[in-house]
């Protein structure tokens, strides 16, 4: 009884036969991982696709000025004076009061003053974050105390919220050192130097 399913009989040429698929899975196989790590190289570099790209290639060209070899290239770095540090730290004090950003305000008083006027009183207290309104800045005034020391007057008006009338002028003055390095704030007040107009 023999059954017959569309095999060959089994020969010697069926051993080649074993060979020759075995290389077919070997190339099978190789040609998947070259593909898999085409692949993943593809995945982790967006920029390339093994899909040529039907939009044009288009080249960037930065216009740049022609180079003055005769000039001196590197910059010089700008030295503030200490009027000028002290100016600009007062400055950015009052910003930051008018911008209600209090705990940074806060940073700028020394230790010393930390710890004598806490968190709480600071915002409360008029001389250091002025009273709720609107308030419009005027020139200010520096004077140095002693080698470390330095005297700011800002001209502060407080104006109607209605019609920017001034209902008081006052001078903030702050006492600022440079002794231990960066500007801090050692003393600070709010006087009323006259009625509006």
């Amino acid at each position: 009884m023999s059954h017959e399913y569309g095999f060959q009989p089994y020969t010697i040429a069926r051993g080649y036969s074993k060979r020759y698929v075995l290389l077919a899975l070997v190339l099978l196989g190789w040609c998947l991982v070259m593909s898999s790590c085409e692949l993943n190289y593809t995945a982790n570099n967006p920029g390339l696709s093994s899909t040529p790209s039907s939009d044009p290639v288009k080249a960037t060209v930065v216009p740049t000025r022609p180079v003055d070899k005769t000039r001196d290239v590197t910059p010089t770095p700008s030295v503030l004076s200490d009027q000028q540090v002290v100016v600009n730290f007062i400055e950015h004090y009052a910003d930051l009061v008018f911008s209600q950003l209090f705990r940074r305000a806060y940073t700028k008083l020394s230790a010393s003053l930390r710890d004598s006027e806490s968190y709480d009183d600071f915002v409360q207290n008029t001389n250091y974050t002025l009273s709720k309104g609107c308030w419009r800045e005027g020139q200010n005034h520096v004077s140095q105390l002693d080698d470390h020391t330095w005297v700011v007057g800002l001209e502060m008006m407080q104006v109607s919220c209605v019609d920017g009338n001034v209902m008081v002028n006052y001078s903030w003055v702050f006492h600022v050192s440079l002794a231990d390095g960066p500007p801090e704030i050692i003393a600070i007040g709010l006087y009323p130097t006259a009625a509006g107009s």
